[in-house]
């Protein structure tokens, strides 16, 4: 700022420091309000549901979880049936933990064997034999 010498120039300053002043206060406001409105916990939740829903990967985690646990949840049913032995049960918890953390971890090669063993279920067309059309040579 340059050197004030008269009443004139120092009412002209304070004038535009007051227009400052008030512009920067319009703009703390509007950030107030902006930052309170994302604090209501109805817009914590649905931003944070919208980072998780943006999140790379997500489908492939859910499939490889829900692998996990449905292999876990069939290895304690096989273990256990409808037995209430205390012991039969704490075993198939125990190997419930065991399987479903394995498959967690390794859900690709499962895929992988998966549809091999469809491969193998699936039937394969007989291939038309060209013997009789000469054209093709």
């Amino acid at each position: 700022m340059q050197k004030i010498t008269t009443a004139a120039e120092l009412k002209t300053a304070i004038k535009e420091l007051e227009a400052i002043q008030a512009n920067e206060l319009s703009l703390i406001k509007g950030d107030f309000l902006h930052i309170c409105d994302s604090l209501q916990p109805v817009n914590l939740l649905k931003n944070s549901f919208k980072s998780i829903i943006a999140s790379p990967g997500l489908k492939d985690n859910i499939i490889d979880t829900s692998i996990g646990l449905a292999a876990g949840l069939l290895s304690k049913a096989i273990i256990i049936g409808t037995s209430h032995n205390p012991i039969k049960k704490l075993l198939g918890t125990v190997l419930q933990a065991g399987v479903t953390n394995t498959t967690a971890k390794h859900t690709e090669t499962i895929k992988m064997l998966a549809g091999k063993v469809a491969n193998l279920f699936r039937k394969k067309k007989p291939e038309k034999t060209t013997a009789g059309n000469l054209s093709e040579y």
